[in-house]
């Protein structure tokens, strides 16, 4: 009987020892999920924390940001600006949609110069300078223009004076050089008289009008022999060097060659250089070289008088 006491009363201490247990552990579960709750809790406060102070500095450069942006572009600090615009309402819409088209302008603008104006006034100077330039050259142009003008009028009066003045004396010499005959000077272009080529022609006796270049040596020497006389009668020069002009002439064409520089040689000094004794006997004075010894040459000087 004792036996079965003790033995109920084990049992009895047994199961009591195991619900004790068993709130025991229910006890530490409750413990560990509240321990598992908290250090959830202080991850995520950590984490909430570490965010803001990441807002807290992004939104401090920011605020650095922004001041230096007042001080760069408007010279203001940010305590001052805060004074000035903190009581303002907040923009509105229209007004950040033109603040946006605004930025977008000043982007397309680019960086500014800030020295910009003293660089706008040396342009200006500069401008200034070379648009004097440019008049004083317009007006120096407009003055060439108009003295070529002038040059170019009294250049085509003259040159029609002189050639119609040396044409006429042309005429009358020619048929003294040839015993008869008859010639003239043509423009080539009588509309250009600074361009216009002049063309001979000519009628040696019993001959048809023809262009000097179909003429004989000899003729063409006289014509020519008659153009430069001609031109000295209209401008005579105190000189007038002929050289061998008349080497291609015959005796009878030197004889009327020899009369008309006689006549020239009263208002100029003619020098001839020639071969031809007929032209050596109007001569007032000749020279001469000679050669007495081989190799030795010397000056002759005879004066006719």
């Amino acid at each position: 009987m004792a036996a079965r006491q003790i033995a109920a009363k084990r049992a009895g201490a047994a199961g009591d020892a195991r619900e004790a247990w068993q709130a025991a552990e229910a006890s530490l579960a409750a413990a560990a999920a509240e321990v598992e709750a908290t250090r959830k809790a202080r991850d995520a406060a950590r984490e909430a924390h570490t965010e803001a102070r990441l807002a807290v500095q992004a939104r401090r450069l920011r605020m650095e940001h922004l001041a230096e942006q007042l001080q760069e572009r408007f010279k203001l600090a940010a305590a001052a600006a805060v004074s000035l615009f903190a009581d303002q309402p907040p923009p509105t819409a229209e007004e950040l949609d033109r603040q946006a088209q605004l930025e977008a302008l000043i982007e397309r603008m680019g960086p500014v110069n800030p020295n910009a104006i003293q660089e706008c006034a040396e342009v200006e100077e500069r401008a200034t300078f070379l648009a004097g330039q440019r008049a004083d050259l317009e007006a120096a142009l407009a003055d060439l223009t108009a003295a070529i003008e002038r040059i170019d009028r009294t250049s085509r009066r003259l040159f029609k004076e002189t050639f119609e003045a040396v044409n006429e004396k042309f005429q009358a010499l020619f048929p003294r050089l040839f015993h008869g005959g008859e010639a003239r000077l043509e423009l080539t272009d009588p509309d250009d008289l600074l361009g216009t080529g002049i063309d001979m022609l000519v009628s040696p006796p019993g001959k048809k009008v023809q262009n000097v270049g179909l003429l004989s040596g000899g003729e063409k020497a006289m014509c020519a022999i008659a153009l430069v006389f001609a031109v000295f009668q209209v401008k005579p020069s105190p000189f007038c060097v002929l050289d061998e002009v008349d080497a291609p002439l015959d005796d009878a064409n030197i004889g009327r060659f020899n009369e008309v520089v006689r006549e020239m040689s009263r208002q100029s000094q003619i020098v001839l250089i020639t071969h031809n004794k007929r032209t050596m006997e109007i001569a007032d004075v000749l020279y001469g070289v000679t050669m007495e010894e081989a190799g030795i040459s010397k000056l002759v000087g005879v004066r006719m008088q």
